[in-house]
């Protein structure tokens, strides 16, 4: 038997931090982002894989809470375990510790599993995937809760440039996270790290398109979006270190 849980030692490097020498959310998504690609390789879920069974895994919504910043040259080891999926939907969540063994932030992700040529999600794995031995139930969760205000704050038209989008042909999923941060006033980013995050993640932005994006200061964080006409296509909550993060459900 195959274990369910993986992982990972990384130093974080100065190109993963921001004016404070404080790990950007991006550049922490991005790693436990590559941690699950890694743990699927290892299971025999290649890129090959997925390009011959045309699937691939999306990110449907993610929450992020961090128990303290996490600073340049830090090692930290991440620890990925996955869940099978329950209503097409894949759960997984990874610890992030550091040297000392404490543990300083904590990812909760849900994924589903997408035909890439119909863009529909599969509610029944395929063969191989259903074959991977993901654990029955991963106990540890976070907050989806994302509140959102009445008249969000227009940011103008915006594009999914080059350097935002990734192989499947759409802005990648840590990049929007990128984006809402870069939407955010600069003195209160550098002031005071985020501690919680919370996304939903509901239509794919095609390299090369047109999108609006809009943000709003809430009595407890900010909000960010994405649209395109007719459509949501990505929205976030965050939280600043001196507030409070969502309590667990």
């Amino acid at each position: 038997m195959q274990p369910t849980t993986y992982t990972q030692k990384i130093t974080v490097n100065s190109v993963d931090c921001d004016l404070a020498r404080r790990m950007t959310p991006g550049a922490l998504l991005r790693l436990c982002q590559q941690a699950a690609t890694d743990h699927c390789t290892a299971l025999g879920l290649t890129n090959e894989y997925y390009q011959t069974e045309h699937v691939a895994f999306l990110l449907a919504k993610l929450a992020c809470q961090w128990a303290r910043p996490i600073h340049l040259d830090e090692e930290l080891t991440l620890i990925t375990r996955p869940e099978a999926a329950k209503r097409a939907v894949y759960k997984r969540i990874t610890e992030i510790w550091d040297a000392a063994g404490r543990e300083v932030a904590l990812v909760d992700s849900r994924w589903v599993l997408v035909d890439t040529e119909s863009r529909h999600i599969l509610r029944r794995p395929t063969p191989a995937i259903a074959a991977v031995p993901f654990a029955d139930t991963v106990d540890r969760e976070l907050s989806f809760t994302l509140p959102r205000p009445e008249r969000p704050e227009p940011l103008g038209e915006q594009r999914a440039l080059y350097s935002l989008c990734d192989q499947n042909g759409h802005i990648n999923n840590t990049r929007y996270i990128d984006l809402a941060c870069d939407a955010l006033p600069l003195e209160e980013l550098t002031r005071a790290p985020v501690a919680y995050l919370c996304a939903n993640y509901h239509s794919e932005i095609p390299a090369g398109q047109a999108f609006a994006a809009e943000r709003a200061r809430l009595e407890n964080g900010w909000y960010f979006a994405c649209s395109q006409p007719q459509k949501r296509c990505f929205e976030a909550f965050l939280t600043f270190a001196e507030k409070a993060a969502p309590q667990q459900p």
